[in-house]
């Protein structure tokens, strides 16, 4: 924030000249001086260049703050110590005077603010040597947050302990907080406020008047122009009447008279009507109750069939179970001889295979020792001595091999090589059994997959039988469901129908206390016209729907009340009930009738309630009325809506809410209606209500023939247990099938593993045996090249080519001969033994086979025999059903046409009934005509009677009145003759008066009215010249009223916004003031004692005498100084009330802080220790956001400052002179 650097005055009070005064760069500043130096003229001066008003400077006008010297010096002796007028030196007076104050502002920017006067009293201000206005001066301050209005860095000297008034404190908090600049608006406004209702409440006080005399002068202006009229009318309207009722008693007589004819015809041929239409009635009820015997002995033949139908239906379900057992094991013994076959079949191709090989092997050994037999024959005579040069060659070759080991070498290969391929032999033949075993393996898994596959197909066909199963009884339960279901509902409506029948004549009755209410109300209005207004549920109507039924209630006993113009017509049409003795009324005179508007803060009770008469419409002319009804009844959307309002909020009035519910104001709590309570029946509905009744009835029984049937669930539960079993074996079976599957996919792998290893050691010997074929060449190349030389003497002797011919066609033949029989040998042993054993596994399974047909055509021959038995109950089955169809055929055609006849009885009985109710009518019709003829001549003979008695002359055409006597048991003939004779002339009697019937009333009424309006009747002359000059009177009154409401509303709104913005300033402020007052009040009664347990300080706090308006009453300061209790400020001591004042204006000024305070001698009434408490506040809260200036003479506040402004007086040029110290530059005292 910014601080004041300095001051300059020039001959302002009793600073001469120019006096420049510095505050350097302190923050707290103290002003001393001996009293009269001109201390508190500097605070002038300071108060005066912020534009503080002069009646705060201690002076009269501006030009006494002018410096004003005296002309000698015992004039100057005489002013007191404190000189506040100041003087010139010599004789010349100084015709000027300002005072300028140099301003650093926070960025420190300099403003030199000057305030300027003259002579002649002007004011002038300055900003920087520039003119401004006065506004523009104090809007640069106020943005500084120096507020001149206010003060608030200023406290002028004994204005301390004047702040904790409580009206004083209002005033400084007002000023602080700026609400203060609504004072003049408000205290305006609401002077205006009071003065504008007062001259409402006396403009409506004189409309009313006027009204009044209005409402006088009409009436007795209409009195006096009607007053000579109603004296003639009431003649011609008495002749008028008589002559009306005479010709509309005759005409009625008339009338009656055809009308009586008519209905004594009428009756006659009802009667004979009703003679016929009984006897038809009699006649088709007789064949009715036939027709009812006939259905009933076929309902009773249908029941016997049916139960006959279940029986045998009961007799299939054993079929189904046996029939299913039988099939399954038909099934079974067709898979397994399917299976046997594809064995036998297999083992077939096997035997015939294995005997085809043994019939190759024996044809190629014959064929073999046919080839050796044949080249035996053929040799020559070289072969002779075979046995010789086979001997020969022995020798030669044991010679040849005797010094070496090759032929030993030749034969353990030999050898080796016959191992050898002995073991491929072995390797090829082991193969070979066990490809034919995978082969085995292979058919039985596929055998076992197809089988498994079967069981598969076998298991998701029983799960899907056994779902639809399910399925079926789940359909069945929900079917049954349904028809318990709609059985309950067709029962609930009929009970309903049954009520509603039952309730209806109540209804009846009631419906016709309304009818004669209606017509009684048609009656009254007939003979009072402008009398009887109407019926209060036909003049009152609910601006919404959904509110009829909480009005209807609302009205409650005033709903069928009947609503009149006075009290007067009221009695009249009580008399006139009782004299005809048409019922009761209840009825609501709106001249007397005592009601209140309801009260305006209902209206803002809870958003879900209103008063009744804000959603009913009606005439305004009939409110007093509607208001009587209604009173301060509330509707309220929901219950709890009644109960909050009624009970939580204690408010006294009725409630009713949408659906009829009313709490009374007793507290009594009646249940609600619904909308079909005011529901009316004719006889159609009747008749309709009849034939549902009989439709939900027929509905019944129906439901009940096709109910579902118990045996067929007990069915399904039992093909659900079979198909479980079956479920349960089939997924056993698979299992069984899955694990053998398994066992013989395991074994083929092993099997095929077996033959990998085979295959390895055969491709091992067909290795070796290579290795040792290359070994025996390599030999037999030597030993063939050692033969060349041994037996090539024995060649030649012989006369062989070589030795190896002869080895080739001798020795080496016969081995190989040898060898080839014994491989022929074993292999036809092995065939045989193969053929000898697939032969007796063939026979067996053959067995097998035969075995599983006959048994297969037993099972076959019994689900045969069981179908023709389950067909044959079928059949029956099939004929009881049709058979019962048949008969519900025919019992639904019964029933149509016994339904038929019941709907034509029902219309003969209704036209027995109506025909009896119209001839009872017409009697009773006719006893009507007959007493309303003989209450005619009556009437005609009292009136003609009257008319001679009150001398009242009627025209007559023939007769005199003089001939009829006046007690009628002097008529001595018949009385209708008598007053034929009479006749009277019509003539005068318009075509009005002749046509329309419903006239008798309103003569009578209108002739009543006149006697009243006669008798009622005191003319004024003056009435017509007065009511003039009243309605125009009444016109400027209401021109003025409305404008004065319009301008009293306006300038409410305008009061009441002034008054919430005064009340939000002055609330602002005060809560702020309020809490920081405390902390600064301890802070400034702290002590530094630490043996004290109060060392903490006082305690303070404000309180609002008035909280809703708070700137109207005071504001009370309570104060607690340390060690003392709460107590008022007027309790305090001096010192305690200076200390207690100084905290509440620091705590003021906290609100809106000045960059500047400035003191004026406010510890004149504070001892040494308060001083010092003082002193620290000041010392600790002085900165740069806060400088202090004080004035003051107590040195233990004045030295503790960071500079001293001394200020003394110059007697010899009487002015007031300054001298500035720093005390910063010397060191403190310890």
């Amino acid at each position: 924030m910014g601080r004041l650097v300095g001051l300059e005055l020039h001959n302002f009070k009793s600073y001469k000249g120019t006096t420049s005064i510095g505050f350097g760069t302190t923050f707290f500043t103290s002003i001393i001086g001996p009293n009269g130096s001109g201390k508190s003229n500097m605070m002038d001066a300071i108060s005066f260049v912020l534009g503080i008003k002069t009646s705060n400077l201690r002076s009269h006008n501006l030009k006494d703050l002018i410096y004003r010297g005296v002309r000698n010096r015992q004039d100057s002796e005489q002013q007191g110590d404190d000189d506040d007028d100041d003087h010139d030196d010599g004789n010349k007076k100084a015709s000027r005077a300002y005072v300028m104050c140099i301003y650093e502002k926070s960025d420190g920017e300099i403003l030199k603010l000057k305030r300027e006067i003259t002579s002649n009293g002007n004011s002038e201000y300055r900003i920087n040597d520039r003119i401004v206005s006065a506004a523009e001066y104090s809007d640069i301050l106020k943005n500084e947050n120096i507020l001149n209005k206010t003060k608030n860095c200023l406290v002028f000297q004994g204005d301390v302990q004047k702040i904790s008034a409580p009206l004083e404190l209002t005033k400084i908090i007002e000023v602080v907080s700026g609400s203060s600049k609504y004072i003049h608006e408000y205290n305006e406004l609401k002077e205006q406020v009071e003065n504008i209702n007062e001259q409402t409440k006396k403009l409506f006080s004189t409309r009313r008047n006027i009204n009044a005399e209005f409402k006088q002068y009409k009436q007795e202006t209409v009195e006096a122009e009607i007053f000579e009229k109603k004296l003639i009318e009431k003649n011609d309207l008495i002749i008028l009447q008589k002559i009306y009722q005479l010709y509309h008693h005759e005409k009625k007589y008339d009338l009656l008279l055809k009308t009586l004819q008519v209905k004594s015809t009428d009756l006659k041929k009802l009667k004979e009507m009703l003679k016929k239409e009984e006897n038809n009635f009699k006649t088709a009820n007789a064949q009715f109750s036939k027709d009812q015997i006939a259905l009933n002995k076929i309902r009773s033949k249908i029941n016997k069939k049916v139960k006959t139908l279940e029986d045998t239906k009961r007799e299939l379900i054993p079929f189904d179970t046996e029939k299913s057992i039988v099939l399954k094991k038909v099934s079974e013994y067709k898979k397994r001889i399917d299976e046997i076959t594809r064995n036998i079949s297999n083992q077939q191709a096997i035997h015939d295979d294995i005997k085809q090989q043994l019939e190759i092997v024996t044809d190629a050994k014959e064929t073999f020792l046919n080839s050796i037999n044949e080249g035996s024959g053929g040799s020559g005579n070289t072969n002779n001595n075979n046995e010789e040069i086979f001997n020969e060659y022995m020798e030669i070759k044991n010679k040849m091999f005797a010094d070496n080991s090759l032929d030993d070498e030749l034969s353990e290969l030999s050898n080796q090589k016959e191992r050898t391929e002995q073991k491929i032999s072995s390797y090829n033949e082991q193969r070979k059994l066990i490809e034919k075993m995978v082969a085995d393996l292979n058919n039985d898994i596929e055998r076992l997959s197809q089988s498994l596959s079967d069981s598969n197909s076998k298991l998701n066909d029983t799960l899907e039988n056994l779902n639809t199963k399910k399925k079926e009884l789940n359909d069945f339960k929900i079917s049954k469901e349904k028809n318990v279901q709609e059985t309950w509902t067709i029962q609930k409506k009929l009970r309903t129908v049954l009520e509603t029948i039952n309730n209806i004549n109540a209804e009846k009755k009631e419906t016709q206390r309304e009818k004669k209410l209606r017509e009684n109300t048609a009656k009254l209005r007939r003979m009072y016209p402008e009398g009887v207004i109407g019926l209060v549920h036909d003049l009152c109507r609910p601006k919404q729907k959904k509110y009829e039924l909480a009005v209807a209630t609302t009205l409650g006993k005033h709903f069928d009340a009947i609503i009149v113009d006075t009290a007067s017509t009221a009695t009249k049409c009580i008399e006139y009930l009782k004299d005809q003795r048409a019922g009761v009324a209840a009825f609501i005179p709106l001249d007397s009738v005592e009601s209140k508007p309801p009260q305006s803060y209902l209206r803002n009770v809870h958003e879900q309630a209103r008063p009744v008469l804000d959603v009913v419409e009606f005439d305004f002319s009939l409110e007093r009325a509607i208001q009587y009804c209604c009173s301060n009844t509330m509707v309220c959307d929901t219950i709890d809506v009644a109960r909050y309002i009624r009970w939580e909020r204690n408010i006294d009035v009725k409630v009713v809410t949408l659906d009829g519910s009313l709490i009374h104001k007793s507290g009594l709590m009646t249940g609600g209606r619904t909308e079909h309570d005011n529901r009316k029946f004719n006889k159609e509905d009747i008749n309709s209500l009849t034939s549902v009744k009989l439709d939900l009835q027929k509905q019944l029984e129906e439901l009940e023939r096709k109910g579902p049937n118990s045996l067929l669930e007990k069915k399904l539960l039992d093909d659900i247990d079979e198909l479980e079993l079956e479920l349960q074996a089939s997924r056993s079976n698979r299992l069984q099938l899955e694990r053998e599957l398994n066992d013989k996919k395991s074994h083929a792998k092993v099997q095929e593993e077996s033959l990998t290893r085979n295959d390895e050691f055969l491709k091992k010997s067909e290795s070796e045996l290579n290795d040792l074929n290359t070994k025996v060449e390599q030999i037999e190349g030597k030993i063939n090249s050692m033969k060349a030389d041994f037996y090539s003497d024995f060649c030649n002797k012989y006369g062989f080519d070589s030795i190896e011919d002869y080895e080739a066609n001798n020795g080496s033949k016969l081995r190989k001969i040898m060898k080839e029989k014994s491989r022929f040998l074993k292999q036809i042993s092995t065939l045989e033994n193969k053929l000898n054993f697939e032969s007796e596994r063939l026979q067996e399974s053959q067995s097998r086979l035969a075995k599983m047909k006959t048994e297969k055509q037993k099972n076959d021959a019994v689900l045969e025999s069981l179908n023709k038995k389950k067909s044959e109950v079928e059949s029956n089955v099939d004929l009881l059903e049709s058979e019962v169809e048949v008969l519900n055929d025919e019992l639904k055609k019964m029933e149509s046409i016994s339904n038929n006849k019941l709907k034509s009885n029902k219309a003969l009985q209704e036209k027995v009934e109506d025909l009896r109710h119209d001839k009872d009518g017409v009697t009773n019709e006719i006893a009507i005509l007959e007493a309303d003829m003989e209450e005619e001549i009556s009437q005609k003979f009292e009136i003609l009677k009257n008319c001679k008695i009150e001398n009242i002359n009627i025209p007559l055409l023939s007769g005199s009145l003089e001939d009829l006597p006046v007690d009628r048991a002097a008529v001595q003939e018949d009385l209708t003759h008598l007053l034929r004779s009479i006749a009277v002339n019509f003539n005068s009697l318009s075509s009005t008066y002749k046509q329309n019937s419903e006239l008798a009333d309103k003569i009578a009424e209108e002739l009543s009215k006149i006697n009243d309006e006669l008798d009622s009747l005191s003319p004024n002359i003056k009435a017509v010249e007065r009511l003039k000059e009243v309605e125009i009177k009444s016109k400027d009154v209401d021109g003025e009223f409305k404008r004065f409401k319009k301008d009293e509303m306006e300038l409410m709104n305008h009061f009441n916004e002034v008054k919430e913005k005064r009340y939000a300033l002055f609330n602002q402020a005060f809560e702020h003031i309020s809490s920081h007052i405390d902390s600064i009040y301890k802070e400034l009664t702290r002590t530094n004692s630490v043996i004290s347990p109060l060392g903490g300080g006082g305690s303070a706090y404000l309180t609002l005498e008035d909280e809703d308006e708070p700137y109207l009453a005071g504001i009370k300061y309570h104060a607690m100084p340390p060690m003392k209790r709460f107590r008022d400020m007027e309790l305090l001591s001096g010192g305690e009330k200076t200390i207690a004042a100084l905290a509440l204006l620091f705590a003021i000024h906290s609100f809106h802080p000045s960059p500047f305070f400035v003191l004026d001698e406010v510890d004149a009434a504070l001892d040494n220790a308060n001083v010092n408490k003082l002193t620290n506040y000041i010392v600790n809260n002085s900165n740069e956001h806060l400088q202090f200036i004080v004035i003051s003479l107590k040195n233990s506040l004045f030295e503790k400052s960071d500079a001293l402004i001394g200020i003394f007086r110059d007697q010899e040029e009487n002015s007031s002179k300054t001298v500035t110290l720093d005390l910063r530059s010397y060191p403190v005292e310890a």
